[in-house]
């Protein structure tokens, strides 16, 4: 751990920030943020490039859900923490239903400290971190929070970092939505998994072992409700907390 500090939003809205090597260990992360023993997290990976106002129009009734359910279930959230794509829908969706009651935590490169999503509670910023260099930091904490509650990841969209996120939910064996019509790797992923073909290897990695939940975009939201509280609410009914 490098430097811990509080930082302010000029919305108002304050968050904690741990500046970390590229080495920190998930539990030391858990320690100097005093991050309380979450009943369920949710991940939630993909895109950061601009979103068509016809995607968003789609994609704003399952992060006005995806919100509520996080605020009314105490649902640790990590993120990707930049105020971009579907992160800053998402922080939209948070501030409009009320705000978090459980940590919303995003991690990213130092390189991010000037455009961070305002409606987080928790960021880690991994010093001298390239785009996508934050990831094993991020998963690390993940494996860390998850040891003892349920969780699952949720994908939208993306490119090649989201490939390499989807890699390390294999490999935790971690359940995965991905929203079938949000585009690009998301996308991609459902089609192999769904039987098309590929001569991509990691793209056929994990459409083969992964834990693969579709969801489509343009479903009744109330499916999609259906299938988060399935995976973090009833599945953790009976977790013992530590």
């Amino acid at each position: 751990m490098l430097k811990l500090e509080s930082h302010r939003f000029p919305n108002g809205n304050g968050a904690k920030m741990a500046t970390v090597s590229s080495n920190t260990r998930g539990s030391t992360v858990i320690r100097r943020l005093d991050l309380p023993t979450p009943r369920s997290v949710l991940v939630l990976n993909g895109g950061t490039s601009k979103i068509t106002p016809r995607l968003e129009n789609r994609l704003d009734p399952i992060f006005k859900e995806l919100a509520r359910l996080t605020i009314r279930h105490e649902i640790t959230v990590v993120t990707g923490a930049t105020n971009a794509g579907i992160f800053n829908l998402f922080g939209r969706a948070i501030s409009r239903e009320g705000g978090y009651k459980a940590p919303v935590i995003g991690v990213a490169p130092h390189k991010a400290q000037q455009i961070l999503e305002p409606h987080h509670s928790h960021f880690v910023l991994v010093e001298n971190a390239g785009w996508g260099d934050e990831t094993p930091v991020m998963y690390r904490l993940v494996k860390s929070l998850t040891r003892h509650c349920p969780s699952a990841a949720l994908f939208v969209g993306g490119g090649l970092i989201t490939i390499v996120e989807m890699l390390y939910n294999v490999d935790q064996k971690r359940q995965m939505i991905l929203i079938s019509g949000s585009e690009r790797s998301t996308d991609e992923v459902v089609s192999t998994h769904n039987g098309k073909p590929t001569n991509k290897e990691d793209i056929l990695r994990i459409a083969r072992y992964g834990k693969i939940v579709p969801f489509d975009i343009d479903h009744p939201v109330r499916e999609f409700k259906g299938l988060v509280q399935k995976l973090l609410v009833e599945e953790g009914s009976g977790i013992r907390k530590v």
